[in-house]
C-alpha cells in the first residue's frame, strides 16, 4: 500500500518525532550518557602517574607508591585480576585494587571500597573462602586480605582479615 506525498513523513525528522510524541505520551529519543561515573567518583591521578577510579584508591596508591620509595614494602601492583574456581570449574574474575608484596615476601591483596555493592560482596566472600585452600591462581595459601573503608576522618579504616591456615 501507497501513501500519498501528504501523509509521507521522513524517519528522524522533527515531524516524525512529534508524531511518536503525540502517540506513545512521551519522548522516545534515547538519553544521552551522562560524564558523571557510576558510583559519583571521580577519577583521579596518582603519585605513580597511574589513573585510579575514586580519590580514596588514589589515596592508597599514594601510600603504597610512599611505602615502595622508603622501602617498606617490596612492590605493588594494581588492578589485579583474580580467577575464582571452585571444584575446578571458573566461577568468575574479580579485579582486586592492589596485591602488595611485603620485604619478608608475603603477600597481601587489597580492596579499597567506599561503597559494597551485592556483587563486590559475594565475590570478597568467595575470595575469602578460597584463599586458605589454594584455588586461586597465583595467590599463595598465607596471602593476607585487607578491606580499606573510608574513615569517619580524613584517612583510611582498615580492616585486614587473617584466615586459619590448616
Amino acid at each position: 500500500m501507497e501513501y500519498s506525498k501528504d501523509h509521507q513523513v521522513r524517519a528522524g525528522s522533527k515531524e516524525a518525532k512529534e508524531l511518536l510524541k503525540r502517540s506513545f505520551g512521551r519522548n522516545r529519543e534515547p538519553k544521552p550518557k551522562s560524564a558523571t561515573q557510576k558510583y559519583r567518583n571521580k577519577k583521579q591521578l596518582g603519585d605513580d602517574g597511574a589513573m585510579y577510579d575514586s580519590l580514596l584508591e588514589c589515596s592508597y596508591g599514594n601510600l603504597l607508591f610512599l611505602r615502595k620509595k622508603t622501602k617498606d614494602i617490596a612492590d605493588y601492583k594494581r588492578q589485579v585480576c583474580l580467577h575464582l574456581y571452585v571444584n575446578g570449574e571458573k566461577i568468575c574474575d574479580y579485579f582486586i585494587d592492589f596485591v602488595v608484596i611485603h620485604t619478608n615476601g608475603r603477600t597481601e591483596l587489597v580492596e579499597v571500597k567506599g561503597f559494597p555493592t551485592p556483587e563486590w560482596k559475594k565475590k570478597w566472600n568467595l575470595t575469602k573462602a578460597l584463599i586458605p585452600t589454594g584455588e586461586i591462581p597465583g595467590v599463595p595459601k598465607d596471602a593476607l586480605l585487607t578491606l580499606v573503608k573510608k574513615g569517619t576522618k580524613k584517612g583510611f579504616d582498615s580492616q585486614t582479615v587473617i584466615l586459619n591456615y590448616k
